[in-house]
């Protein structure tokens, strides 16, 4: 009877110890979405195979959505090309031309530490390109 009273009791600890263990780990790796300023871009690659050539800025971005609330930036690469259908790109080339650097491009990726970022997609005007393409006037 001892021997089970002490299995018994124990049980619910290891199950408890186990579990925070897992939601520990999980903390740690689990993939998360971080948003990253984007400083230039050059227009002409919409021309050549609709991608718009993007660098990263660091300045602009907020570092606190980052577990150590720092800005890691040797985990992500300098410059990024995000991808504009065809039918897209040249609606996006005229209202890029027409707004020179006053849009607000960012970057969306998965992150997780010690991993390499995965872009997502791209943010203008703190809104989903397709969006916010769909909202402009491109007469």
């Amino acid at each position: 009877m001892n021997k089970k009273l002490i299995a018994a009791l124990s049980l619910p600890v290891i199950f408890m110890a186990g579990w925070m263990g897992i939601l520990s780990f999980e903390r740690c790796s689990i993939q998360h979405d971080v948003i990253i300023a984007v400083s230039g871009y050059d227009p002409r690659d919409l021309l050549s195979g609709h991608y718009i050539d993007l660098s990263l800025n660091w300045k602009d971005t907020d570092c606190s959505q980052f577990f150590e609330k720092v800005c890691p930036q040797k985990a992500f690469l300098q410059r990024y090309k995000f991808y504009l259908p065809e039918k897209d790109a040249a609606d996006m080339q005229t209202l890029i031309n027409r707004s020179g650097n006053n849009l607000d491009l960012a970057l969306v990726f998965s992150y997780q530490k010690d991993k390499r970022p995965v872009l997502k997609e791209m943010l203008v005007d703190n809104e989903n390109w397709k969006t916010w393409l769909n909202k402009q006037d491109i007469k």
